[in-house]
């Protein structure tokens, strides 16, 4: 599209029909995913099928930033989701406890005075059609994956090498 046409939203539902590893670090033997499908990772697909659509210019698109693939979050009560923001507090060793924007009050009034908060980190919300917020989290899952490699004498002695990785997958 031309900058002066304005931009068009599509929404894109990703329905996991078997364990996806979109990997953000190595830590040893360990592949830890991110919570969530980054848009890099799907970019190269929507690519594709719009090139499969006959749409040719995907890649002049993508270098003048006209076309943008956002994460692909988990959905909550049916609505997509967006990361928590990090000004939600709630009150310390409370995991249900009232839940407070420190953007729009300074304390909780029902608090005993000195009371600690802990900020809310590393899942999704969604404002539901109550007007309440609701937290949730992506349900993450773990697999082990053996690896055994035998090497050949030509290079040294004969040995054979096994690692044991954990692969962490949503």
């Amino acid at each position: 599209p031309e900058p002066d046409q304005g931009w068009t939203s599509i929404d894109l539902q990703v329905d996991l029909t078997g364990p996806l590893l979109a990997l953000k670090e190595v830590r040893g033997n360990q592949l830890l995913t991110y919570p969530h499908l980054p848009g890099s990772v799907l970019l190269p697909w929507v690519c594709a099928r719009l090139r499969a659509a006959g749409i040719a210019d995907t890649q002049r698109w993508v270098q003048a930033g006209a076309l943008i693939v956002t994460a692909a979050t988990p959905l909550l009560g049916g609505q997509r989701s967006h990361p928590t923001p990090l000004c939600f507090v709630r009150p310390k060793d409370d995991t249900v406890g009232e839940l407070r924007n420190q953007l729009l009050s300074h304390a909780n009034p029902d608090a005993e005075p000195g009371a600690a908060e802990r900020p809310e980190r590393g899942g999704y919300a969604v404002l539901n059609s109550g007007g309440a917020i609701q937290l949730g989290t992506a349900q993450l899952g773990r697999a082990l994956h053996n690896h055994i490699q035998q090497l050949p004498a030509a290079v040294g002695p004969a040995t054979t090498e096994t690692a044991l990785y954990s692969v962490q997958h949503l």
